[in-house]
């Protein structure tokens, strides 16, 4: 660090040499809260370890060509601190998505006296994780509530049907005053993330 620091003052030097000045402008050096070096002719408000250069003053033409043939070393010393990204692993997968459960569409079967038949949904995780503990129950507008038959675990990407049990049919269903038919029911998703 010392020696490309050495570097950039043999740089302004040089340039401070060529007797190429800016009308009464000054030269400063400073550095930052996080140490790195800065040169200029205006010090901004919380620099530190700010000095005035010795010399002429040099404008920002000659400071630029008299620090061309250094421009590697200056880049090297990272006088402006550039934002690092994370480096990942090649053999580290990203992360992946977790599991987002969507209902997909309702089939609703009545019988001839308005009884449910068979009620059936589609559950689809689009995310890339895998939802495990999987409950699906059906909601009817009388409140009742059944729940579904179906697998527990839904791969990421992939969708898994869900029933009325078998066992459960016919469902009576209480219609409000003036309904003919029974409505589809609103549909409770509940999961957790494998761990």
């Amino acid at each position: 660090m010392f020696a490309q620091v050495f570097r950039i003052l043999v740089a302004f030097s040089l340039c401070l040499s060529l007797g190429v000045s800016a009308a009464s402008a000054e030269s400063y050096s400073w550095t930052d809260k996080e140490g790195n070096k800065f040169y200029g002719s205006n010090p901004p408000r919380g620099a530190r370890n700010v000095e005035k250069l010795k010399g002429a003053a040099f404008s920002k033409y000659s400071a630029s060509k008299a620090l061309a043939p250094y421009e590697k070393q200056l880049s090297r010393a990272r006088m402006v601190p550039e934002k690092v990204e994370p480096k990942i692993a090649d053999d580290m997968a990203p992360p992946l998505a977790a599991p987002s459960l969507e209902q997909g569409k309702i089939a609703l079967d009545l019988s001839p006296d308005n009884k449910v038949a068979s009620c059936v949904v589609d559950i689809k995780n689009s995310g890339d994780a895998e939802a495990t503990n999987v409950t699906v129950s059906f909601e009817f507008v009388d409140g009742t509530i059944i729940q579904a038959s179906g697998p527990e675990k839904i791969s990421g990407g992939s969708s898994a049907e869900f029933k009325v049990p078998q066992k459960q049919l016919p469902v009576t269903i209480a219609l409000e005053e003036g309904a003919v038919t029974v409505p589809e029911p609103s549909i409770i998703i509940q999961f957790s993330e494998a761990g």
